[in-house]
């Protein structure tokens, strides 16, 4: 192979390295924020009232806003304000819920601007302790 080709191919394999890198830089700094984690669960049931909804975002949102409804859709007015930490969101709870079925609708922005929405629904069922005989079903009469 003559010393002029040996160049021009190292020149070609090394401009398109450099173009294949610089293309998957760009597109991973630019992917949209989506929400990967929350707890409660989304569709699991609770035996117990959480105290926080956590939030687990793939990015750092610089504002969230969430709404709690109950059962039958309509809002309750039981959380505090969502505090922010990095990709993590805690919503504390002003009280416990009782049981039902609950659903959080979440709407963040990041900081490039994209909106995520996104609702988790969750039910809470307590198990009533009884002091003498230990735990019992919870009745619905």
């Amino acid at each position: 192979m003559s010393p002029l080709l040996r160049s021009y191919i190292v020149m070609v394999t090394s401009i398109l390295f450099i173009g294949t890198s610089s293309i998957g830089d760009f597109s991973s700094a630019h992917a949209h924020m989506a929400l990967v984690n929350a707890t409660p669960k989304p569709g699991k049931t609770v035996t117990e009232s959480p105290e926080v909804i956590s939030l687990k975002f793939s990015g750092k949102p610089i504002t969230v806003m969430v709404h709690l409804f109950d059962g039958d859709g309509n809002e309750l007015d039981n959380v505090s304000e969502p505090v922010l930490d990095g990709r993590k969101v805690a919503i504390p709870l002003i009280s416990e819920l009782p049981n039902g079925a609950y659903k959080v609708t979440i709407r963040a922005v990041s900081k490039d601007g994209h909106v995520v929405e996104s609702a988790i629904k969750f039910t809470v069922e307590i198990i009533e302790q009884d002091s003498d005989t230990g735990p019992i079903a919870a009745t619905t009469e």
